[in-house]
């Protein structure tokens, strides 16, 4: 969105510390010049502390977190409160989540310069009618949307089972603190 070069690096492994710590060498001798450097990692809990050092002996920075919740062990969500009608997106409400996708972006950009059409990227992240494998789930009350919840569908690498990436949540802020982040988030699991 800035113009400025990325190189992502996704589902990244290695066997242990050391070679986590060459690859870091190397993406980073590597890359030069300008830009920034993602990388997507899952490390053992027992190397998690060895590996946060390792990022950060190599200039890493958390830019965001990503969490698993296992629904299951936590039991079914509270009660849904507010009548909140959480429902598959309808043409009409595609407006509502772009442009709570809007407000997300606006502020991971954390004050750069966008240098895209914000409204167009995000009207191709979100096409309509939606992509095979999204879901895109919205909340309303009384007939007006409050809450959403996005997701990808895939086949998980390894286990080869149906999973669903959570790509995005939002909120209203004068809805927050009800549950419905939550409440949106089971809902697209099951779906």
């Amino acid at each position: 969105l800035t113009g400025a070069t990325e190189l992502t690096l996704l589902c990244a492994a290695t066997d242990g510390v050391a070679a986590c710590d060459a690859l870091l060498d190397e993406l980073c001798r590597t890359a030069g010049g300008d830009g920034a450097i993602a990388l997507e990692l899952s490390p053992p809990p027992g190397l998690r502390a060895e590996i946060a050092a390792l990022l950060e002996k190599h200039g890493f920075a958390m830019t965001q977190v990503g969490v698993r919740l296992d629904l299951d062990a936590r039991g079914e969500p509270g009660e849904r409160g507010d009548d909140v009608d959480l429902h598959p997106m309808r043409a009409e409400e595609a407006g509502f989540v772009r442009s709570c996708l809007a407000i997300a972006v606006r502020r991971g950009l954390a004050g750069a310069e966008c240098r895209v059409d914000l409204d167009d990227w995000i009207a191709r992240k979100l096409p309509l009618p939606p992509a095979p494998d999204a879901l895109c789930l919205v909340g309303c009350v009384d007939g007006v949307p409050v809450c959403h919840a996005l997701g990808r569908l895939r086949t998980a690498e390894f286990a080869g089972e149906r999973v669903v990436d959570v790509v995005d949540t939002f909120v209203l802020p004068q809805w927050k603190s009800r549950g419905l982040s939550r409440l949106a988030t089971a809902d697209l699991l099951d779906a």
